[in-house]
């Protein structure tokens, strides 16, 4: 799978797995209980030159807050940067 693809995918949705009835019943559960942990999956099945490949997409619910978390600490250094620079240039 490409890059490209894998960022398709996960821009276009995530979704919870659908446990079918006639699933196992200890799948069924473990996928319950990964669900209510804020867990979603989804899985892809390509050919990419030529070879057949299964891919499976996990989001994290704890793992996406932290992340924008991070992400977050690294943007307001730059807000309070752009910011002086467009006082000193409005100054002027």
């Amino acid at each position: 799978m490409t890059w490209k693809k894998t960022k398709e995918i996960i821009g276009s949705y995530l979704e919870k797995v659908k446990v079918s009835p006639e699933t196992d019943p200890e799948i069924q559960e473990i996928t319950r209980e990964f669900q209510k942990k804020g867990y979603k999956w989804l899985e892809q099945k390509v050919t990419y030159a030529g070879i057949k490949q299964r891919w499976l997409i996990v989001e994290s619910t704890e793992r996406k807050l932290s992340d924008i978390q991070k992400l977050n600490l690294k943007i307001e250094p730059e807000k309070k940067s752009g910011f002086k620079v467009y006082k000193k240039i409005r100054n002027n």
